[in-house]
């Protein structure tokens, strides 16, 4: 989740999923559309550019036209060394994990935007393998 310094980008979106990825490629985007989407004037087949980062390999993804490439996800692009190994202030160390990275184009419609338009589409969002959590307020748990 990060530290104080390197607080989430966005929301997040709590539950349960029995595909994520499928949910990730199918979840309200937080961009506007103005600023990802290339295709027509009028809209229609507009897409937008995302980008998935993993350290697992990215089998899920909806297959890339033609044959495998090295970037449709399944072959590792890079390292990053930013997994802790030690803590101890003057001998911290990490170890490096690996690095899956795949560009998918998106129906524009996806695009919510941000503030409260992308909130709502990403609280109203429902798929048959995404479970919202509970709301604590709602179940009488916090007092």
């Amino acid at each position: 989740m990060g530290r104080r310094s390197c607080p989430p980008a966005g929301p997040l979106l709590l539950g349960r999923s029995t595909d994520v990825l499928h949910d990730l490629v199918h979840l309200p985007l937080t961009v506007h559309a103005r600023h990802a989407v290339t295709g027509p004037e009028d809209g229609k087949g507009a897409t937008a550019s995302v980008l998935f980062l993993s350290d697992q390999p990215l089998t899920g993804l909806p297959a890339p036209l033609g044959h495998s490439t090295p970037d449709d996800g399944t072959q590792e692009h890079s390292t990053i060394r930013d997994a802790p190994v030690d803590f101890t202030s003057l001998h911290r160390r990490h170890r490096a994990r690996p690095l899956y990275r795949r560009t998918l184009t998106l129906p524009a419609s996806q695009c919510a935007g941000y503030g409260t338009r992308q909130l709502t589409r990403l609280a109203a969002y429902t798929s048959p393998t995404y479970t919202p959590a509970a709301h604590p307020a709602r179940e009488g748990s916090i007092q």
